[in-house]
């Protein structure tokens, strides 16, 4: 059996398994353009057009409030914040404003999976329990292997079920590794045929 960062897989099933429900605040519409200035064919936008659009997508996707960074070589050469971490006190969003990771793993989780493919660790459609300590699969497809592809692209009939998905005010207090194990194997603490895999087959839908 091929040996790869366990954590990763882990990380990989949790963050593209599970995703955090959209919270709504204002129904504002507008659209601000974003200019663009085209020099030596390349593409220059100075920082108020930058303001300008990050804050027309806060208007146009009912945001209430966010954190930018711009890292480049190891070092972060801009940032802002924009918007209220607290509507109901007002308050703003500062340097220190946490956030819910949520969704924003999956980035992280796919570069870090394909550098692993880019050095040739698996392939993106290698069965996922060839590297897991246990086995996944789906209870009305069980000769479909599911593979790092079908969880990449949201199609491995895994589901969310939020019964079962508790938030936490910090750290976790389940082990990532024991969750999933418990959530996708038949006898798991958090284990339902329905409520976690949907009807598709794997690679279907």
């Amino acid at each position: 059996m091929k040996k790869i960062n366990y954590l990763i897989i882990t990380i990989l099933l949790l963050s593209f398994v599970f995703t955090s429900p959209k919270n709504r605040f204002t129904n504002r519409k507008s659209q601000v353009p974003v200019l663009e200035e085209v020099r030596n064919n390349q593409v220059f936008r100075d920082e108020t057009e930058l303001n300008s659009f990050i804050e027309s997508i806060m208007v146009n996707n009912n945001l209430p409030g966010l954190s930018v960074s711009i890292v480049k070589n190891g070092s972060t050469v801009w940032g802002n914040t924009y918007g209220y971490a607290n509507i109901n006190d007002s308050i703003l969003v500062d340097q220190n404003t946490l956030f819910l990771l949520s969704s924003v793993s999956k980035t992280i989780t796919a570069t870090a999976l394909m550098q692993l493919w880019e050095n040739q660790h698996f392939e993106l459609n290698d069965p996922i329990n060839n590297y897991l300590p246990f086995i996944v699969n789906h209870p009305d497809h069980p000769n479909t292997p599911i593979t790092f592809k079908m969880l990449l692209t949201h199609t491995s009939g895994i589901k969310d079920n939020w019964s079962v998905m508790p938030y936490y005010d910090g750290d976790p207090e389940i082990d990532l590794g024991y969750y999933l194990e418990q959530y996708l194997v038949p006898g798991g603490e958090f284990y339902s045929a329905n409520s976690n895999y949907s009807n598709a087959q794997p690679g279907t839908n």
